[in-house]
C-alpha cells in the first residue's frame, strides 16, 4: 500500500469512528478530531473532504475541517461554536493575518439561503468586541454547488463587496500553493486573494494563482536549460516562487484598473478581460548579467490569440514596483524579431530585458537591436 492509499484509508476509518463520537463545542471528541486534523498530510485531507461530500456530510466536522485548511495557509484562526449559544457571535471560524481579518461561514451545499444581514451582523459585532479598525470581510466556504444559487443570493443583497464565496476544492488547491511557498510576500499575497473584491465568487481567482505556483516549477525548468547554454552563471535574487507573487499582483493590479477580473482559459497564466481580448501574465527573476537582467519564455500559441482577439502582454519584474502592460498592436511589432525554442510539444517566444533597474529595453536579437517599452510601464497597484 502507498502512502497516498495508506492515507486515504486512514481517513476514511478515522470517519467511521467520528460517527460514533458526540462532537460537541469543548468534548474529548472535538479536540481529537482537531488534533487529528492538524497531525494528518495533505493527502488525508482531501481524502477526508471527498468522503465527507459523497456521504451524508457532517456539518460539524466540515466547520472543522475548513478552520484546519485556514491555518495550513497561514491565518491564526478561532474556531467557531458547533452550536450557537446566547449573547455569543456565531462564526464558524475568525481568521487573522497581518493584512486581514475573515470571519468564515461554512456550507456543505450551496442548496440553503443564507442570511447576509446575520453574517454583516457577526463581523459587526467583532469589530466592536475586538477594537478592530474595520469590519472582517465574510468568506463563505462551500462543500458542493449544487444549485448555484449561493452567489446571486449575495449579489441580489448588495454586499458582494464585503462577502466572497469559494469552493472547498479551491481552497484546498492554495492550501497546497502555500505549502510550496515561504513565509513572506507571497505567502501573504495568496492569503489576501480570500478577500473579497468587485467579484463575488473567488475560485477563479484562487485557481489561477495555484496554477500559476505549479507554472514556477516549468520556469525553473526553462531556466536550468538557458544556463547550460551560457558559461555565465546566473544567480537569482529570491525564490522562485516570487515570481507567482508577482503574477498575483498584476492581475491584481488589472482586475483593480478594469474592475473586472478575466475568465481563465486552458493556459495557466491567459484569460481574457471582458471584453473578450487575451491577456497573457509572465513575471521574471532578475539576472545578475551584463547583457540582460531580465528573461521571459511566451508560449507561441498566445500569437494566434492575440490575432483574433487582440489582447495584451504583462510582464512582471521580481524586485521592482513597475511592471510592463504592452498592447498586441506593439507587441507584433517585437516578436517577429526574437529568438524562438521549443520544449517538448510547445514552442515559445524569448523576450529578454536590459536596463539600468530605472528604465528597461526590449532585447530584438534578430534585429541586433534594443527598443524601448517605457511608455508601456505601469505600477503595481496591490
Amino acid at each position: 500500500m502507498s502512502q497516498d492509499e495508506l492515507e486515504k484509508y486512514d481517513a476514511s476509518k478515522f470517519l467511521e469512528s467520528l460517527q460514533a463520537a458526540n462532537l460537541r463545542d469543548n468534548s474529548s471528541a472535538s479536540l481529537e478530531l482537531r488534533r487529528h486534523l492538524r497531525a494528518a498530510g495533505l493527502t488525508e485531507i482531501e481524502a477526508l473532504t471527498r468522503i465527507l461530500l459523497s456521504t451524508q456530510t457532517n456539518g460539524r466536522v466540515f466547520q472543522d475541517l475548513v478552520n484546519n485548511l485556514g491555518e495550513r495557509i497561514g491565518f491564526s484562526v478561532e474556531y467557531g461554536l458547533y452550536q450557537g449559544k446566547k449573547n455569543a457571535i456565531g462564526f464558524d471560524g475568525y481568521w487573522r493575518s497581518e493584512n486581514s481579518d475573515i470571519v468564515v461561514e461554512c456550507k456543505t451545499t450551496d442548496a440553503f439561503r443564507i442570511s447576509t444581514d446575520v453574517l454583516l451582523g457577526y463581523a459587526e459585532r467583532l469589530r466592536v468586541e475586538r477594537n478592530l479598525k474595520d469590519s472582517p470581510s465574510i468568506l463563505l466556504v462551500v462543500g458542493r454547488f449544487d444549485t448555484g444559487d449561493l452567489e446571486s443570493q449575495i449579489r441580489g443583497s448588495r454586499a458582494d463587496d464585503r462577502i466572497g464565496v469559494i469552493g472547498i476544492g479551491s481552497l484546498l488547491s492554495l492550501v497546497g500553493a502555500v505549502g510550496e511557498l515561504s513565509s513572506g510576500p507571497a505567502s501573504e499575497g495568496l492569503r489576501s486573494i480570500l478577500i473579497p473584491r468587485d467579484y463575488t465568487r473567488l475560485d477563479e481567482l484562487s485557481n489561477l494563482i495555484t496554477n500559476v505556483i505549479n507554472e514556477a516549477q516549468y520556469s525553473q525548468s526553462i531556466t536550468e536549460d538557458l544556463v547550460s547554454q551560457d558559461s555565465t552563471k546566473i544567480l537569482f535574487d529570491e525564490m522562485v516562487s516570487s515570481t507567482a507573487w508577482y503574477k498575483a499582483a498584476m492581475v491584481s493590479s488589472l482586475e483593480k484598473e478594469t474592475g473586472v477580473l478575466g475568465k481563465i482559459t486552458a493556459s495557466k497564466s491567459h484569460f481574457t478581460d471582458q471584453m473578450g481580448q487575451s491577456i497573457f501574465i509572465v513575471a521574471s527573476k532578475r539576472y545578475q548579467r551584463e547583457d540582460q537582467q531580465y528573461w521571459f519564455s511566451i508560449p507561441k500559441e498566445m500569437e494566434d490569440f492575440w490575432r483574433a482577439n487582440g489582447g495584451r502582454l504583462l510582464l512582471g519584474l521580481v524586485g521592482s514596483k513597475v511592471h510592463y502592460d504592452i498592447p498586441w498592436d506593439a507587441l507584433k511589432k517585437v516578436i517577429i524579431h526574437l529568438n524562438e525554442a521549443s520544449k517538448g510539444k510547445k514552442d515559445y517566444f524569448h523576450l529578454g530585458l536590459k536596463g539600468t533597474g530605472q528604465s528597461y529595453e526590449a532585447i530584438l536579437p534578430k534585429l541586433g537591436k534594443t527598443l524601448d517599452i517605457s511608455r508601456y510601464e505601469k505600477d503595481l497597484m496591490v
